[in-house]
């Protein structure tokens, strides 16, 4: 209960989102379902390396408003996915700790727990 929000790395095939969808629910349990999750690729696109600066740098800007960034691009999430995707808008938050997560298709991966302002 104490991550206000998920940053997915929101690759945006079948196989990475069911990777990552998998991850996120080994990890948060029972509270993955209601975990606001969002990812800002459909912004931004894949910048490579550059991606989680990026999407860190985007969910301070929205947290310092009060918002959770949605996911551009998205408008009927895989509801078997059993994830609570941020879509049309930005949703009001309180909570100012978030998850950015991240991957490369050689394996690398990386997550940061955050709390902004």
């Amino acid at each position: 209960d104490a991550i206000g929000h998920y940053n997915a790395h929101g690759l945006g095939t079948k196989e990475a989102d069911a990777a990552e969808a998998a991850a996120i629910h080994e990890v948060f349990g029972s509270h993955a379902a209601n975990l606001p999750v969002t990812a800002l690729k459909g912004f931004t696109g894949n910048a490579g390396a550059a991606s989680g600066l990026i999407e860190i740098a985007s969910s301070l800007l929205s947290l310092d408003q009060g918002q959770i960034p949605y996911t551009l691009n998205t408008n009927a999430p895989d509801e078997s996915l059993g994830l609570d995707i941020v879509t049309g808008a930005p949703r009001a938050t309180s909570n100012k700790f978030f998850v950015n997560a991240n991957f490369t298709d050689c394996g690398q991966a990386s997550a940061v727990v955050i709390e902004g302002a």
